[in-house]
């Protein structure tokens, strides 16, 4: 991926902006955070989007029980 963010990530970072404490799944971001159809390419999307995100470090991923990753806004400085 460019090192510009794409408009989803926009769209993700804007949603943090506003919710700082926020925390949820790729399906999560895309089905509450962003209110995109629950199809399984927009999902797919949304995890290439939000492991772009983790990489820069703006945002964090952790494990749940089972292996779902769990999205949150990074919180280092």
């Amino acid at each position: 991926m460019s090192e510009t963010l794409t408009s989803l990530q926009w769209q993700v970072m804007g949603y943090l902006r506003d919710n700082v404490h926020a925390a949820e799944t790729a399906a999560g971001v895309n089905n509450i955070w962003l209110r995109r159809p629950a199809t399984a390419q927009a999902i797919a999307e949304v995890e290439r989007a939000l492991i772009d995100l983790v990489r820069r470090g703006w945002m964090e991923q952790h494990a749940l029980p089972g292996g779902t990753a769990l999205y949150r806004k990074s919180r280092a400085p």
